[in-house]
């Protein structure tokens, strides 16, 4: 998935949350793991080998959620 797809997804399961601040929140944890995706500024290199890598498994999960709570 994309980072806009991340964000959208994330932006619709947030809807049911009263808070519009709550649902920023939702929406910024949902695009957050693609933060390893931002090698592609440095080259089409970098983003081969780091996207996927850190920011799309369950230890990062984790911490985004201890980081958001």
């Amino acid at each position: 998935m994309n980072p806009i797809t991340h964000g959208m997804i994330g932006w619709i399961i947030s809807q049911p949350l009263r808070s519009r601040n709550d649902r920023r929140l939702v929406t910024l944890a949902a695009v957050t793991p693609d933060i390893d995706g931002l090698g592609i500024f440095l080259g089409i290199e970098y983003y081969t080998k780091l996207h996927h890598t850190f920011g799309h498994n369950i230890f990062f999960g984790f911490i985004l959620s201890l980081f958001f709570s």
